[in-house]
């Protein structure tokens, strides 16, 4: 959002320089510029807070290559902007399923977590200097991590099995399976591939609402309980066509 403002603010500054036919444009020239230019102009202590930072950003616009890199036929690019002030990172492998994914925010959010081994699992909160048991809270037979409480777990096993079933699938044997098999199929436009991509997200976000009551409030619903509510959510966010199938089902 840093990045994003100053690209912002940048096309503000392009602005004066280049829209001088618009009202605030022509105030700026006359009260504060005058007859100096932009690249030379001072700026005072009676200067409006907005301005001083629009002013700023010359300095940036020298860093990054000057106004022929991000402006072009007389129009500028915020987006271009903010992609020559980011730094070169490299693509991860799964960004198209949490971005080309119709789920609920909320599950995707999780999903993202997930991903990224940030979710609060016992194996993580244990090196937090925290005394816990480190056990799958559902299961209590392992050690709770991401790879088991999602894919590993009898219970898991269960929701994943009965909600793939629904659209003639069966779950991979392993975590890394089921995740390259999400992040082919979200590439994608087939309509089963929608819906697995969908339930697989909602699915995961079940999964951990479930063990957070089960931790919190020693309750736990039936798998087949949980499949219903994942059913019932893919069905509020999917298209037409695709509800369809769900409900021949």
């Amino acid at each position: 959002m840093n990045l994003w403002n100053k690209a912002a603010l940048l096309k503000q500054l392009w602005a004066l320089l280049f829209k001088q036919d618009k009202l605030w444009v022509r105030w700026v020239h006359a009260y504060y510029i005058k007859r100096g230019s932009i690249e030379s102009v001072t700026v005072k202590s009676n200067t409006s807070w907005l301005l001083r930072k629009i002013l700023d950003t010359r300095e940036l616009l020298r860093d990054i290559g000057g106004w022929e890199v991000v402006s072009s036929l007389q129009k500028f690019s915020i987006k271009r902007t903010y992609k020559l002030m980011q730094d070169n990172f490299e693509k991860v492998s799964w960004r198209r399923l949490t971005c080309n994914n119709q789920a609920t925010p909320k599950s995707k959010f999780i999903l993202w977590l997930a991903l990224l081994n940030r979710l609060a699992t016992v194996d993580r909160v244990s090196k937090w200097n925290r005394e816990c048991s480190t056990l799958c809270k559902m299961c209590g037979i392992q050690n709770e991590s991401v790879q088991h409480l999602f894919f590993d777990c009898d219970y898991s096993k269960s929701v994943w099995s009965a909600a793939l079933q629904v659209i003639g699938m069966s779950p991979e044997s392993t975590a890394g399976g089921e995740l390259r098999k999400a992040v082919q199929k979200a590439r994608s436009k087939r309509s089963k591939n929608r819906l697995y991509v969908m339930l697989c997200t909602e699915c995961l976000y079940a999964i951990w609402i479930q063990r957070n009551c089960k931790h919190f409030k020693g309750i736990l619903l039936s798998p087949i309980a949980v499949v219903k509510e994942v059913l019932f959510k893919v069905a509020c966010n999917c298209n037409e066509n695709d509800r369809h199938r769900l409900l021949l089902t």
